[in-house]
């Protein structure tokens, strides 16, 4: 084993923080409301309608 000089010795930095990080904050973020699409209205159809669709289709049968 070699002998060294205390010379060519680096002196030893403890560098390296072991103390605890702190947490970071945290941000409040604002809650999104939901927004419900609205209904679509569906088609209403009048009863003298319904029945002159039905005839036309009848038609077709026949």
């Amino acid at each position: 084993m070699e002998a060294t000089d205390m010379s060519t010795l680096k002196k030893f930095l403890f560098d390296t923080p072991f103390d605890r990080l702190k947490e970071p904050e945290k941000e409040e973020i604002p809650e999104i409301e939901e927004i419900e699409p609205e209904e679509e209205a569906l088609p209403t159809y009048s009863e003298e309608e319904v029945n002159a669709a039905r005839e036309e289709a009848n038609a077709y049968k026949e």
